[in-house]
């Protein structure tokens, strides 16, 4: 009786080993990143906006979202920087998902003039009063 305890046990054990194992082959090939580096490509996509390099900064945004999928001002940015290229199917996309995480932001309301502005050439009126303005905000 205590061979089979035994032989029962090693083939746990073994079971357990490789269940581990494999956990953690899976786990190293995910890459976990943190705010600072969704700072820094929001920050990076912020300076080639600047810079007009509107396609680097869609590349950086989307980055940042990579490492921080609930940045409501990171997609108002990448919806600025679609907007920007007259991508209006993208900007607005990205408008509406940045007012569905945070539909109370400070922001809410121009990209809502945006989304609206986007069906459309944008007046020297909407310029004018701020509503469409071109530059990105900091995260």
């Amino acid at each position: 009786m205590k061979k089979t305890s035994h032989k029962y046990l090693f083939f746990q054990l073994v079971i357990i080993l490789a269940i581990t194992q494999f956990s953690l082959s899976v786990f190293s090939q995910i890459k976990f990143y943190s705010l600072e580096e969704a700072r820094r490509y929001h920050t990076q996509g912020n300076s080639a906006f600047l810079n007009q390099n509107y396609h680097l900064a869609i590349q950086q945004y989307q980055k940042a979202l990579g490492a921080a999928p609930d940045s409501s001002l990171t997609y108002y940015n990448l919806a600025k920087a679609w907007y920007t290229l007259r991508r209006c199917d993208f900007a607005k996309r990205y408008f509406e998902v940045f007012l569905d995480i945070d539909p109370a932001s400070k922001y809410a309301s121009k990209a809502r003039e945006e989304i609206k502005l986007c069906s459309g050439p944008p007046s020297k009126a909407a310029v004018e009063q701020g509503i469409l303005d071109l530059e990105p905000v900091p995260i």
